[in-house]
């Protein structure tokens, strides 16, 4: 008898672990299965992409419930698994953690997403449809195992279905436009988004990404942020343009855009749909007098571009068109921040500059002709040249590609390059490649520069040069005639080159229509004549492109630097113009950077010295410091348009030519009154982006009485930027408090990052600060809505940034 129990008990056992691992064994992948009676899961989307964390999988179910039961989700789950049936970490998105119940004859989606194997392909993957089983092992069963049949990537043109909201969304991408030049690929593409729901869908919790699958998520910017942008009533469609900017390292041959939505409960951008694109590459402009349509905001802007005009004036080469733009929509739109270049076969962009009078506004369906004038080089070839067109959303932020167009040259001859003035002496190429006239005190510096490259085949010491200036027929003084050598050479190499400058002072009231410069060697026992210069054509100061570095060739101070942003700061007596330098150093060994100095122009002709304050740490090769240079300004100052000329100086012990500059350009500044952005979140300052929240506003005593003080608190993040250079000085930031009924109740403090007192901001996040302003008669008032603006401060001057309005009492 107890041999038939203990056979009884053993079958018992065995049956119930076979019946453990069955589901193992036999259940089979696919895009369907069964999980109960008239109940199915189906495979509706599965996406795999690599982001800066690793590789992010999301699998889409919808739930079908044929029965006339109610199928409780409770009792399901769902696990991510890769090769070799290894599980991974599984998450449920935040807004189906509330869908408790797939109702008689209708459809549920839920998302569920885990990071995997670096290794991992989409096909390696499956989600195992799990029921909870207090008899199973582990008490989970297996029910069904859905798996992906291709790579998750719908082709370029062909439109995806996408469920967001309980809706489902309908997604085509249009056709792309690219061009490049020296340093990115500026990239832009449509978008078009269709409702295919009863209801209204917003979709503001999407967002827009590039990829090359190389781990880095480039966000594509959208030119659609009007009002109401991101809600789609029913089976409405929407166009929108996205725009990016593209390193050289980007893989054009492995591009795809990434379609996200962002889980903010889970604090995760999830994948909803992957769009391949072709291999990447510059697109042809649009023919001159050809129409281009761009979506901007809820609109279709036409826009035609006539051809250019040049002319020349002053001794400057300047371009003139036009172009013409048609709200192709049914309402009228504010003007957009249009900005327009023209970019040469260099890849260097010079700004056009609309006409004063340009409308501000455009009607449906009314066409508006709008002037455009820019500055260009003597040397730009407008037949190799293109028109191109940027946009931002809010002026002074980032501008993103819209388009480019050809160039047609009309009534105007094309700009000629100006001869060179070259000698050959002792096998060595003598170049007079610029001469310069500069302000410098109460008199100007007349500065010729000179190449000389080493063309025979072995070294040769550094010519021992002196000469003589001639303007107009007449020798100036030699002793009045100096020599400096810029590179710091004793022995030239074949085919090495230095470069010399020579100098005088003259009246700057002086007239030069004729210069010449006679050149000599200096020998121990004689002079000899090398050449005489015929210097007819004053080249003054080189127009610097909008994307083009400024190049110090200097040997042992080699370096690039780029006009980062220019702003106009107020004071209460005078304004302060300040420029930010970005010095990138291309010296093989950490230097000091090479000095800079400068001085601003206006329309008007208003000189001003700019202060461009020294950097005196090292870097590192390849290594960049932000350099800023201010002037002081009077407050009628004109400032739409300046000019800001900069240069590296001479390093000599001659005090007359300490701030001399050396190879001089200038960029074209238009200063625009930007509005304050309506955000407190990641304001861009130095290399830092500051949040601001949770401001509270309330009464407090000091005696603890009389409610005769307000204290103003809040919560800030600060982080550092990824890659961000080093600053060669602070800003510091400024909040204030301001009672608009009551303009004497007006406060501030201002605040360094990283400063060791209490009017600091310290780097990290969920960092609290307050500030307080006490007046007896504040115990009359009832306050309601209160203003906060933020400003960035330099030397006394602030800008206003940001601004909000609060309301007194309430946490916001």
């Amino acid at each position: 008898m107890k041999k038939i129990l203990s056979i009884i008990l053993s079958l018992g056992l065995l049956l119930t672990l076979l019946d453990t691992f069955r589901p193992l064994q036999t259940v089979e992948a696919a895009t369907k299965v069964s999980i109960a009676s008239n109940v199915s899961a189906v495979l509706y989307d599965a996406q795999l992409v690599k982001d800066a964390t690793g590789k992010l999988a999301s699998f889409t179910v919808k739930f079908e419930n044929k029965s006339q039961n109610n199928v409780p989700l409770i009792d399901y789950w769902a696990k991510i698994s890769g090769k070799d049936n290894r599980s991974y970490v599984t998450r449920l998105m935040s807004e189906d953690k509330e869908k408790r119940y797939v109702i008689p004859n209708s459809t549920t989606y839920l998302t569920y997403y885990a990071y995997v194997g670096a290794n991992d392909a989409l096909t390696d993957l499956s989600l195992d449809i799990i029921k909870w089983d207090f008899n199973a092992k582990d008490y989970e069963r297996i029910v069904g195992k859905l798996k992906s049949t291709g790579n998750g990537v719908t082709p370029y043109k062909k439109s995806e279905e996408t469920n967001l909201d309980k809706a489902l969304l309908n997604v085509l991408l249009g056709s792309y436009k690219m061009y490049s030049d020296k340093n990115y690929h500026y990239f832009n593409i449509e978008v078009v988004m269709r409702n295919k729901a009863s209801a209204a869908l917003d979709t503001s919790k999407l967002s827009y990404y590039l990829t090359d699958g190389k781990g880095t998520l480039i966000p594509l910017l959208s030119a659609n942020k009007e009002e109401g942008s991101a809600s789609l009533n029913p089976q409405e469609r929407r166009t929108t343009l996205l725009s990016a900017t593209l390193d050289k390292s980007f893989a054009k041959n492995n591009a795809k855009v990434v379609v996200m939505y962002n889980d903010e409960a889970g604090s995760i951008q999830l994948p909803r749909v992957t769009f391949a694109l072709p291999a990447l590459k510059d697109t042809s402009a649009v023919k001159s007098s050809a129409t281009s349509t761009f979506s901007i905001g809820n609109h279709q802007v036409n826009m035609t571009v006539n051809e250019q005009r040049v002319s020349q004036s002053n001794g400057s080469t300047f371009t003139d068109t036009s172009i013409v733009l048609e709200n192709k929509s049914v309402s009228k739109m504010t003007m957009p921040n249009f900005e327009y270049y023209i970019k040469t076969a260099q890849g260097f962009l010079y700004p056009l500059v609309p006409e004063e009078n340009a409308p501000t506004e455009l009607l449906p369906n009314i066409k508006k002709e709008i002037k455009l004038r820019g500055e260009l080089p003597k040397d730009a070839d407008l037949k190799k040249s293109q028109f191109v067109v940027f946009y931002s959303e809010e002026k002074g932020q980032k501008s993103n590609f819209l388009g480019n167009f050809e160039i047609v040259l009309g009534g105007a001859n094309q700009p000629t390059k100006p001869a060179t003035n070259k000698t050959t002496y002792q096998d060595q190429v003598i170049e007079q490649t610029s001469l310069q006239r500069i302000p410098s005190g109460d008199s100007d510096l007349l500065i010729a520069e000179f190449k000389i490259l080493n063309k025979s085949a072995k070294a040769k010491a550094r010519l021992q040069l002196s000469g003589q200036f001639e303007i107009d027929g007449v020798k100036l003084p030699a002793d009045a005639t100096k020599i400096v050598y810029l590179d710091n050479l004793l022995t030239i190499g074949k085919d090495q080159s230095y470069r010399v400058i020579t100098y005088t002072k003259i009246p700057y009231v002086q007239s030069t229509d004729n210069v010449l410069f006679n050149m000599i060697e200096k020998l121990e026992d004689k002079e000899n004549t090398i050449h005489q210069f015929k210097l007819n054509e004053m080249t003054s100061a080189r127009l610097l492109a909008a994307n083009e570095p400024y190049v110090i060739d200097t040997t042992g101070g080699k370096g690039e630097v780029q006009v980062q942003r220019s702003d106009i700061l107020k004071g209460k007596q005078n304004d302060l113009f300040l420029t930010q330098l970005v010095y990138e150093s291309k010296e093989q060994r950490s230097v000091v950077p090479t000095q800079l100095v400068g001085y601003i122009t206006n329309s008007n002709g208003d000189v001003v010295e700019l202060t461009i304050k020294p950097y005196t740490s090292r870097i590192m090769p390849n290594g960049k410091v932000v350099l800023y240079g201010s002037a002081v300004i009077p407050k009628d100052y004109e400032q739409q348009k300046i000019n800001l000329y900069f240069g590296e100086t001479v390093k000599t012990g001659e005090e007359e030519i300490s701030n001399v500059m050396v190879n001089p350009v200038y960029t074209q500044n238009l200063i625009k009154a930007d509005s304050p952005i309506d955000s407190f979140t990641a304001l861009p300052f130095m290399k830092y982006d500051i949040s601001l929240s949770s401001f509270y506003a309330q009464f407090d005593s000091t005696d603890g009485l009389i409610a005769d003080t307000i204290n103003l608190s809040f919560n800030y993040d600060i982080t550092v930027r990824d890659d961000a250079p080093e600053y060669a000085d602070a800003h510091r930031i400024v909040i204030e408090y301001v009672d608009p009924e009551r303009p004497s109740v007006t406060f501030s403090k201002s605040f360094e990052i990283g400063g060791e007192k209490d009017d600091k901001f310290t780097i990290g996040t969920r960092n609290k600060q307050t500030m307080s302003f006490s007046d007896s008669a504040l115990q009359f008032t009832n306050p309601g809505q209160y203003i906060v603006n933020v400003y960035e401060e330099y030397d006394g001057f602030k800008k206003l940034i940001a601004s909000k309005t609060f309301l007194f009492g309430n946490v916001q």
